[in-house]
C-alpha cells in the first residue's frame, strides 16, 4: 500500500482534487471543510482498549465528551455527499477504566451486514418521515476511504460483509495531536444510484434521508470491536430525526440487528455456517469478513461455543447436542436435517400445524 499521503491529510487532500475528485475544484472543497478540516475535531467513533478487546464509544475530542460503551453515532452529511465527519479516535492516556491502544499499530476496519424484519442488506434507508421505517437501500452506495484518501471500502445494500482497510496508525506517546492515540478524519462518500464515490456528482442524487450501516474495528492482538452503527443524513435532514428517532431506535437493538449464527454473512443460518464453523474450528478471531467469520460469541476463539450459537439461531431447532469440542456427529445430522426439511418446506409452500 502506498502510504505516501498519511504524513498530512491537507496535502493529500490537494493531491485527490487534483487527481480523482475531477468534478470539485480544491477551492470548493476547501471552502466546505475549512482549511485544516481533516484535523478538525467533531463526532465520531472512540475506540480503547479494554484488556484483550476493543472497546467502542462515541462522542467528540472535547473533555468530558466521551461516552464508551455507546454503539450508534450519527451524522448530517453536506450537500457534496462527502465529509470527514464521523471520525475515528482514542485518547492517549486513556479515559479511567481503559487502556491506550499500543503504538505504531494499524486500527482497521470492516462493513457487516444488518438484518431488519427478517430482510440483511450492507445499507439500509429510512427517508426521515414518520415513523422508523428502514429497508435496504435502492441503488444508493456509501464509501470510506482509508487514512492515505488512496483506497476505499463500499457498501451497496447486498448481503453480504465488506471488508475495510487502514484507519490509521496509533501514535508514539507524545506524537501527534496532544492526548490523542489515533485523530482520523477519513473520508465518507455517498453516491446516487451510479455514482463512482471517487467522482463527486456522478451518478444519480442519492434519495434523501438516512442511510444506516453497521461496522467494527480491527487491531493485531485484540478481540474485534462489538459491531457499532453510524447512521448519516443528507444535506437537510433534520437532526432531530437522526438524534431522537433513528439513533434511539437503533440503540436498543444494537445486539439484534447482526444476525446471530450467520457466519458467512449471506442473511440465511443454515448448513453453509455450520461448514464455516467446522472449517475455522480452533483458529482465533477476526478472520477475514469477505470470507465469513464463525466467532458467534465474539470471544475471539472460534470453538464449541460458536456452534452452539449457530445450532440455536436455526430457523427451526434442532435437537440440542450435548456439550462438544468438535463436530457431534448426531446433533449435527439432526440439524442438518431439520433445515433441509425447512428449505423443502419453503419450496413447496408446505405448511406444519
Amino acid at each position: 500500500m502506498d502510504l505516501s499521503f498519511a504524513a498530512s491529510y491537507p496535502e493529500a487532500l490537494i493531491v485527490r482534487c487534483n487527481g480523482v475528485y475531477s468534478l470539485l475544484a480544491c477551492a470548493t472543497l476547501t471552502g466546505v471543510f475549512g482549511a485544516n478540516a481533516c484535523l478538525a475535531g467533531g463526532d465520531g467513533v472512540i475506540v480503547q482498549a479494554l484488556g484483550d478487546r476493543l472497546v467502542i464509544g462515541a462522542g467528540d475530542d472535547s473533555p468530558g465528551g466521551q461516552q464508551l460503551g455507546q454503539r450508534v453515532i450519527g451524522d448530517v452529511l453536506p450537500s457534496i455527499g462527502l465529509d470527514d465527519n464521523p471520525s475515528f479516535f482514542s485518547f492517549s492516556p486513556a479515559p479511567a477504566g481503559f487502556e491506550t491502544l499500543p503504538a505504531t499499530e494499524f486500527v482497521s476496519w470492516d462493513f457487516l451486514p444488518i438484518t431488519i424484519d427478517g430482510v440483511t442488506s450492507n445499507l439500509f434507508h429510512w427517508d426521515a418521515i414518520g415513523a422508523v421505517d428502514f429497508a435496504p437501500a435502492g441503488g444508493e452506495s456509501l464509501s470510506l476511504f482509508d487514512f492515505t484518501l488512496t483506497t476505499l471500502a463500499t457498501v451497496d445494500g447486498a448481503a453480504a460483509a465488506a471488508p475495510g482497510e487502514f484507519l490509521g496508525v496509533v501514535n508514539q506517546v507524545g506524537e501527534g495531536d496532544a492526548g490523542f492515540g489515533l485523530h482520523a478524519h477519513n473520508f465518507w462518500s455517498l453516491q446516487g444510484e451510479g455514482g463512482d464515490p471517487q467522482v463527486l456528482g456522478s451518478g444519480a442524487a442519492p434519495t434523501p434521508g438516512i442511510y444506516l450501516t453497521a461496522m467494527r474495528l480491527r487491531l493485531d492482538g485484540f478481540i474485534p470491536s462489538a459491531p457499532f452503527f453510524v447512521a448519516l443524513g443528507t444535506s437537510g435532514t433534520p437532526a432531530s430525526a437522526i438524534d431522537n428517532a433513528a439513533v434511539p431506535w437503533v440503540e436498543p437493538r444494537v445486539d439484534d440487528l447482526i444476525l446471530q449464527g450467520d457466519y458467512n454473512f449471506d442473511g440465511e443460518v443454515d448448513a453453509a455456517d455450520y461448514q464455516l464453523w467446522r472449517a475455522q474450528f480452533g483458529e482465533t478471531a477476526p478472520q477475514p469478513v469477505d470470507i465469513g467469520e464463525a466467532d458467534g460469541n465474539r470471544d475471539g476463539r472460534i470453538d464449541a461455543a460458536d456452534y452452539t450459537v449457530w445450532r440455536d439461531n436455526l430457523p427451526t431447532a434442532p435437537a440440542p447436542a450435548e456439550a462438544i469440542a468438535a463436530p457431534e456427529p448426531v446433533g449435527v445430522a439432526v440439524a442438518l436435517a431439520a433445515i433441509g426439511i425447512l428449505a423443502l418446506g419453503r419450496r413447496t409452500g408446505c405448511r406444519g400445524g
